[in-house]
């Protein structure tokens, strides 16, 4: 049976990588080629990463969007409350990645 060969890039490397595209909103291909990488490579970590960070294991209450009339804007914000019962607001425009990474990062914290 062949050695499994120890890998490549660390979990450290794949999480910039992928940062870079996410947060960041770069190209695949441009991230690749700073980082020397494949882009196959980049996108196979951003496609782990959000498999990560599914909603099964998030422990928030469902995105809610909410219909209130004291909405200053002509659309309503993005609402969601927390397990502790904070309520947080985000922009309607907010894009799907920045709120599964902000769930994410909250999910994360110790407090």
């Amino acid at each position: 049976m062949p050695k499994k060969r120890p890998p490549r890039y660390d979990a450290a490397f794949k999480r910039r990588a992928v940062e870079q595209v996410l947060l960041h909103h770069r190209p695949v291909a441009q991230v690749a080629r700073q980082l020397e990488c494949s882009p196959q490579s980049v996108n196979n970590w951003i496609e782990q990463h959000r498999s990560d960070i599914s909603p099964a294991r998030t422990t928030f209450l469902p995105l809610q969007v909410v219909d209130d009339a004291r909405s200053t804007s002509s659309a309503s914000p993005i609402e969601v409350v927390t397990k502790n019962g904070l309520t947080l607001r985000f922009p309607v425009d907010t894009s799907p990645d920045t709120l599964v990474e902000i769930l994410h990062r909250l999910d994360a914290a110790s407090c």
